[in-house]
């Protein structure tokens, strides 16, 4: 009796060997190697079919992605002179807002700024259309470079509010579940500028019926000072603020 059970023992771990080894491996999803420019190629799994972009594994061609709010891009303009007060890096960040805008400054000594509609649409639409208006107003041949170096890689936009920050202060902002975000405490959490201007910050609320700018301005420096916060507006989710650099007077 004791043979016959060892013999059916054997013959059942064959059967599953021979099973293991018949069933094929489940696809492993590698990433590939950045491509130049911060970007890298979209990875496919073994069936041929794009990966799942939420996955942190996964990685994204710039060129054929559509693109997203909170994506973000390294700008800069080759004819771009120099900033007065000198130094500083050459390329700027800018981040597409939940509006699905993105504010492309004109120039390191200037606050004036493109603003191009990118979502949905490829980054090769967004550089020809930013050097077209560029040309257009201010340079004569411009040299741009646009490049994909922050992704938001969620299936779709995540419902966390934000605000986004350009000009002498960049960065975006997040407004948590119930709270009051007010100007002031979100120019605290990006950080003050010795450049910045707090004495005009403008925050630009799009109004949804009209699709037109509501410019709202306020002087931050007077509420940081002075501790007067009649005046603190409170932000709402999609609200851009421009915050330009100090004049000489």
């Amino acid at each position: 009796m004791r043979t016959v059970l060892l013999t059916l023992v054997v013959a059942g771990a064959l059967l599953a060997r021979g099973a293991d080894a018949a069933a094929p491996a489940a696809p492993v999803v590698a990433p590939s190697k950045p491509a130049a420019g911060g970007a890298a190629a979209e990875g496919t799994n073994s069936t041929g079919k794009p990966a799942k972009e939420y996955l942190s594994t996964t990685v994204v061609d710039p060129e054929s992605r559509e693109l997203k709010p909170r994506d973000g891009f390294r700008f800069s303009i080759d004819e771009d002179p120099p900033s007065a007060q000198g130094g500083g890096s050459l390329d700027s960040m800018v981040f597409v807002s939940d509006g699905g805008e993105a504010m492309f400054p004109v120039s390191r000594s200037s606050s004036v700024y493109v603003k191009v509609n990118v979502a949905g649409r490829k980054i090769a639409e967004v550089r020809k259309e930013l050097k077209e208006r560029l040309d257009q107003d201010y340079y004569k041949n411009s040299t741009i470079h646009l490049d994909l170096v922050q992704v938001n890689r969620g299936g779709a936009v995540d419902q966390t509010a934000r605000v986004t920050f350009y000009g002498e202060m960049s960065g975006a902002v997040a407004i948590n579940e119930g709270e009051q975000l007010t100007i002031s405490e979100a120019v605290l959490r990006v950080g003050r500028s010795e450049f910045a201007d707090l004495r005009k910050v403008k925050i630009h609320r799009l109004d949804k019926e009209t699709g037109r700018d509501n410019i709202i301005v306020v002087d931050v420096e007077k509420i940081l000072k002075k501790g007067d916060r009649r005046d603190d507006k409170v932000l709402q989710a999609g609200d851009r603020v421009e915050v330009r650099e100090k004049g000489l007077f």
